[in-house]
């Protein structure tokens, strides 16, 4: 799910919002380029709906950091490089204990 919405991201909105914008200011000086788009009625809300799409991206990014076991967990982790986990014992999560090799299988 990661590596799909980063290939969105990358490889389709951020080239069509730079390629609006670039058509957007552009219009005056290349007018058949624009005649030829209809004018600017539909590269406008183009490079909106791509620049409300970062901004989706950037609340959602932002708001999945906090989801940690504390609102700052997430962003110490990525600061700091590691982040410490409580581990439980194997019993006590009411699990088998399991020390080497299974007995009674020969093979």
């Amino acid at each position: 799910m990661q590596q799909i919405t980063y290939l969105i991201i990358l490889d389709v909105l951020l080239p069509l919002q730079v390629l609006t914008g670039i058509l957007i200011c552009g219009a005056q000086r290349w007018p058949q380029t624009a005649q030829y788009l209809r004018g600017l009625m539909f590269v406008v809300p183009l490079h909106a709906l791509t620049a409300w799409m970062f901004v989706a991206f950037l609340i959602m990014h932002i708001y999945l950091t906090t989801t940690g076991h504390t609102p700052l967990a997430n962003l110490k982790a990525m600061v700091g490089g590691w982040e410490e986990v409580a581990v439980q014992a194997n019993h006590e999560a009411g699990g088998q204990r399991h020390d080497g090799p299974e007995q009674g299988h020969e093979g």
